[in-house]
């Protein structure tokens, strides 16, 4: 398996709890034609999907070599990290894992038209357009943060729930889940 290595890293990485990111995207976005780990692997597996189950780590800052940050489980479902019932929904472009979702809502605000979305496990935010960020900022009543160039919210306040409507069903998001406490110091 071919792998790439970074020269330069984002100044933000070198913050972060982590040895690398493993690429599990298409061939359509692989740099000089590499063929992708998960594409040379999914010929060895079981079963052809994989499962992901990410921890919550609630200060990225304090996480020690012991932490367990998640984990991928190839070729099989991950029974022990995900229950309930396995919902599937097509891909609607095989360059990143992109498909539809019919809606979003997070206290207040709500956006019903299908959009397109991607899940990206090289990350752990949330993104939106900004049309979309601004409302929902004023929905928590988040303010941005100017030095960091982030939104910062009160760390110790109660805000409601994410929720995605995918193929029809609801998936709830708790704030704990979205908020993440940076260590800025002064309480958001």
């Amino acid at each position: 398996q071919e792998l790439g290595v970074a020269t330069t890293i984002a100044e933000v990485f070198g913050y972060q709890p982590v040895d690398g990111i493993l690429g599990l995207g298409w061939p359509s976005l692989a740099v000089d034609n590499v063929v992708p780990p998960m594409q040379n692997l999914l010929p060895q597996l079981t079963a052809g999907l994989f499962t992901v189950s990410l921890n919550l780590v609630p200060n990225p800052s304090t996480v020690s070599g012991s932490s367990n940050g998640g984990t991928i489980t190839y070729g099989a479902l991950d029974t022990k990290n995900c229950q309930g019932d396995i919902t599937y929904v097509p891909l609607s472009s095989e360059t990143y894992w992109q498909f539809p979702i019919e809606g979003f809502s997070v206290g207040s605000f709500s956006e019903t038209r299908k959009q397109q979305v991607i899940s990206d496990t090289g990350t752990s935010w949330i993104g939106a357009p900004t049309s979309y960020m601004s409302k929902i900022a004023s929905t928590l009543g988040a303010t941005f943060d100017w030095e960091n160039e982030l939104y910062s919210i009160p760390c110790t306040g109660t805000y409601p729930d994410m929720i995605f409507t995918i193929g029809g069903k609801k998936y709830n998001i708790p704030s704990k889940q979205y908020i993440l406490d940076l260590g800025l110091g002064s309480g958001n």
